[in-house]
């Protein structure tokens, strides 16, 4: 169920505050989670025209190290955001 669905059935104000109301850490992890699956695809794009780059392989490798570095940093920093925003008592 969406809120999408809820308005095109008709619910009323009170259901819709229910529903916001019992998916609060959901809906506030949503735009959290769309900029890291963006970022992330950013980075395997990078990895992958690396492998396919015409270079040295210890330069690709060097290169993808890296990413692979930016892409753990970037999934800690997520997964710490999702706990803390889990940690918060609606």
């Amino acid at each position: 169920q969406t809120l999408g669905n809820m308005r095109n059935r008709g619910a009323s104000a009170e259901e819709i505050k229910d529903f916001i109301d019992s998916h609060i850490k959901d809906l506030r992890a949503q735009p959290l989670a769309g900029k890291f699956v963006q970022k992330l695809g950013a980075i395997n794009t990078a990895m992958e025209r690396l492998r396919n780059a015409d270079m040295p392989a210890t330069e690709k490798t060097q290169r993808i190290r890296e990413l692979e570095k930016v892409r753990n940093e970037i999934a800690e920093t997520v997964e710490q955001a999702f706990k803390e925003l889990d940690a918060i008592d609606v």
